[in-house]
């Protein structure tokens, strides 16, 4: 038996998986004016989909281009604007500014690919209470910002995060609770 790139070969066989990882939330909702327990599907990062996986790198992808402007660097012996000497333009460097708004934007568009049946005002309400990031840190999207921390980590900064455990631990986690309640029907 020979392992290639953390799969099983035997022979010019290799064992993949083509399940998703998978966990269930109890998530009260209004329908039709009634609280009503819906059972939602959250997909893992660990083993999603390739469209739920596009669907979040669409949200990254927005959240990126709105939280970096590109601003002028400055001569500091001038005060004026640094010159590409090629091309004549001013140079730019990225910068990246938190804006609260912003990054709940990006968690609601990351909640709405990745938990099956919810909408928008649900992953509002749920984002306004611990739910919806407890949510994204269940099915590994998003890890715990620690009590000392500002402002979320530049993005760009923090690299890939650590994938959650394969093998028989990757089976369906046990349900979660939780309320979101909107106007809507």
């Amino acid at each position: 038996m020979e392992a290639t790139n953390g799969a099983a070969s035997v022979h010019g066989r290799r064992r993949v998986h083509a399940i998703p990882r998978t966990m269930t939330f109890e998530v009260e909702v209004l329908r039709q004016g009634e609280p009503t327990w819906v059972e939602m599907t959250g997909h893992c990062r660990e083993r999603c989909s390739v469209w739920v996986d596009i669907e979040v790198s669409a949200a990254r992808d927005t959240y990126l281009a709105l939280a970096y402007t590109q601003e002028p660097v400055i001569d500091q012996e001038t005060g004026d604007p640094l010159l590409d000497p090629e091309t004549g333009q001013a140079v730019t460097l990225p910068v990246f500014h938190h804006s609260r708004e912003v990054e709940t934007r990006y968690r609601r568009d990351i909640l709405l690919a990745v938990l099956e049946g919810l909408q928008e005002g649900e992953a509002d309400l749920l984002l306004g209470s611990s739910d919806g990031l407890d949510i994204l840190v269940d099915l590994g999207w998003f890890t715990r910002p620690s009590d000392t921390q500002e402002t979320p980590p530049d993005p760009e900064e923090e690299g890939e995060e650590t994938p959650a455990p394969t093998g028989a631990g990757s089976s369906p986690e046990p349900r979660r609770s939780m309320a979101a309640s909107t106007g809507s029907t």
